[in-house]
This record gives C-alpha cells, structure tokens and sequence, in this order.
C-alpha cells in the first residue's frame, strides 16, 4: 500500500502567499515545526510534509523550478460564476 502524501501546494502547507520572503518562509515553517513535531505532538502527521515543503521554498533554485512546474491556480472570479449559461 502507498504511502500517502500531502499533495497540497507547498505554499498552503505553510499558510504563506506565494510571494512570501524567505524571512516569512522561516517563520511560518519554525511556528509550524514547533506545533507538528513528533517529539511533542505524537499524532501529528503533518511535520513530514511541513519539512519537505520548507526544503523547496527554503532553496532558491527548488523554489524557482517548484515555481514553474506549479503554477497558482486560477481563481474563479465571480463574473464568471454569475455568467449566463448560454443556451441553444
């Protein structure tokens, strides 16, 4: 059986914007490490994913390339959700 991975975006697993510095990355990821960490939280699953999406954003180049091959997602604005359906 696979083991099962957090695929959420790195940037959502930290709680940071996208654009976020590396200064608000640290802190995020330190605030977060502290509250998941298996030595003081046992049940908590979260650490793992925690510290490999600190790994990525933490590194310039991973973050660019992690950049690029996930771009953000496209927000549903809501001109497009109160559209018209179009009828035949």
């Amino acid at each position: 059986m696979p083991i099962e991975r957090d695929q959420r975006d790195h940037y959502e697993v930290l709680g940071v914007p996208r654009d976020a510095s590396m200064h608000e990355i640290r802190r995020a990821y330190r605030r977060l490490a502290r509250q998941h960490h298996p030595d003081l939280n046992p049940g908590s699953e979260r650490f793992a994913a925690l510290a490999s999406a600190y790994g990525i954003l933490s590194d310039p180049t991973a973050r660019a390339r992690y950049d690029q091959a996930h771009p953000p997602p496209v927000p549903i604005t809501s001109s497009a959700v109160n559209a018209p359906l179009l009828r035949r």
